[in-house]
């Protein structure tokens, strides 16, 4: 959606806050399962 507008019209939301916040949400997920990053590291 942020291709187009960074706060949403609609309801106000900025999407690149949400976006950030889902990154990381999966890097917790990934570090609680043990998965490697791209990077390679091992959290």
């Amino acid at each position: 959606m942020h291709k187009y507008n960074f706060v949403n019209p609609i309801n106000d939301v900025r999407t690149q806050q949400i976006e950030s916040f889902h990154n990381e949400m999966k890097l917790e997920i990934k570090r609680i399962k043990c998965i490697k990053t791209e990077e390679g590291k091992e959290f």
